[in-house]
Parts: structure tokens; C-alpha cells; sequence
């Protein structure tokens, strides 16, 4: 260091030049990224079933069906964004009616209210109840059915699951993570047997949006039966348990 407290910079630039790498940081030569490349390459084994897709366990999906080309790709993205609204939207206008209803419902009911059971819409759009680990009298069915049967709560309802339904048309290959929609057989006929209005009104309490998670996790604990046959042709191989 000089008089005054000022650098010698013939120094420092002695002491960069002593340390600097022998090649530019983060860059690689290209017999260095084809040697990587070779390593990297596999043979998925060939000896291991299908697992169901409700398995908890982290996976690596092998694929024993086409790829998509970038045609099918671009017209399963828009699908996906054109229903992605209407999936979340009918959700969040059921929060307040839903909450209104059920509010009404504990001042006159609370043991019921705290009951396990679940909102569905049959073939003409009418409130259904669904039991839960709980059973019902037929007088509690009949008072669920007259506290939620509203314009505002079965008309978002029929929306979502409109929605749902719409958005299991796509193209299975599109989301290959288990519990995507597009992965199952959906319509009004099984719709109620795999999903539960008040969970993602729960969810959708909390927090905008958080009924997509919901949507997969429902899919994955109950939704089984309604996987395509194609989708299930997807590989899933545990990595570790």
C-alpha cells in the first residue's frame, strides 16, 4: 500500500492474474458436455410394472407412449389456458354463498353442520348430498337439501364441474404429473363420486387458487377408477420409498 492509504494496482493486477481459472467461469468445452452427455444416457428397465398413480413416493415417468409433437403441444397449452378460469372462478363465487348457508345452518343445526357429508348436483342440476363417514337421516338430507339449494351455489357448481370435465378432454400427454386432469375419463355421471365442494371451498378460503391443488389431490385419492386407458400406460418408477 502507497503513502495516503492509495493501492498499488501493479499488485493487484499480479494477484487477479495469479488466480485466474485456467478457463472462463461456467464455461464448458465441448468434449466436456458430449462425454456428460453420454453418461447421462440410459435404458429405462423394461421389466418393471406400471404402479398406480396414487402411489406417494417421489417417481421418474419413463414413457411407453408417443410423444406429442409441437402441433398437438400448442393445441393442449391452449386448451389447458382456456379452462383454467373456469375451473377457478365458479370456486371463488362459492365462497360467500356457501359460507352464508353454512353460517344459517350452525345457528340451527350445529351438530349437522359438523357433519361429514358433501355437496353434488344430479343429471337436471339439482343439489344431491353426499354422505360422508357420517350417516344421514333422511329429515338431515332433506335440511342440507333446502339450506344449499340456491341459484348462486348450483349454478357455480354446475360451472366448475362443467369446467372439470372440459379441461379431462385434453390431451393426457400434456400434464404427465399424476392427478392431472387430462389424465382421467370425467363426466356428469362419475363427476360427484371423485370430488368435494366444500374441500376446495376450504381451500379456496385460504388462499386464490389453492383449489388446483385440491383438483389433483381429489383426483389421486379417489379417482382411480376414471383413469384413461392410454394415461395408465405411462411408466412410473419409484426412485425411493
Amino acid at each position: 500500500m502507497k503513502s495516503g492509504g492509495a493501492f498499488d494496482l501493479s499488485l493487484l493486477n499480479k494477484a487477479r492474474n495469479d488466480i485466474k481459472p485456467e478457463k472462463p467461469v461456467g464455461v464448458v468445452d465441448a468434449a466436456t458436455m458430449d462425454k456428460a452427455r453420454k453418461e447421462m444416457q440410459f435404458e429405462p428397465p423394461s421389466n418393471i410394472a406400471p404402479i398406480s398413480s396414487q402411489n406417494p413416493n417421489m417417481r421418474v415417468l419413463t414413457y411407453n407412449v408417443d410423444q406429442m409433437s409441437l402441433s398437438e403441444f400448442e393445441a393442449a397449452l391452449k386448451h389447458a389456458f382456456k379452462v383454467v378460469h373456469k375451473i377457478s372462478t365458479p370456486i371463488g363465487n362459492l365462497v360467500k354463498p356457501y359460507q352464508e348457508a353454512i353460517d344459517k345452518l350452525s345457528n340451527e343445526n350445529p351438530m349437522l353442520a359438523n357433519k361429514d357429508w358433501d355437496l353434488g348436483l344430479d343429471q337436471n342440476n339439482d343439489i344431491v348430498i353426499l354422505e360422508g363417514n357420517n350417516s344421514l337421516s333422511s329429515l338431515e338430507i332433506n335440511l342440507l337439501t333446502k339450506t344449499f339449494d340456491q341459484s348462486a351455489i348450483k349454478d357455480n357448481i354446475a360451472s366448475f364441474q362443467s369446467a372439470v370435465i372440459e379441461a379431462s378432454t385434453n390431451d393426457f400427454r400434456f400434464d404427465k404429473k399424476p392427478g392431472s386432469v387430462a389424465h382421467y375419463s370425467l363426466n356428469q355421471g362419475n363427476i360427484n363420486d371423485v370430488f368435494r365442494i366444500r374441500d376446495f371451498i376450504a381451500q379456496e378460503s385460504k388462499h386464490q387458487f389453492h383449489s388446483f391443488g385440491s383438483l389433483r389431490d381429489q383426483l389421486l385419492e379417489r379417482g382411480a377408477d376414471f383413469i384413461k386407458p392410454a394415461a395408465a400406460d405411462m411408466r412410473l418408477v419409484d426412485v425411493f420409498a
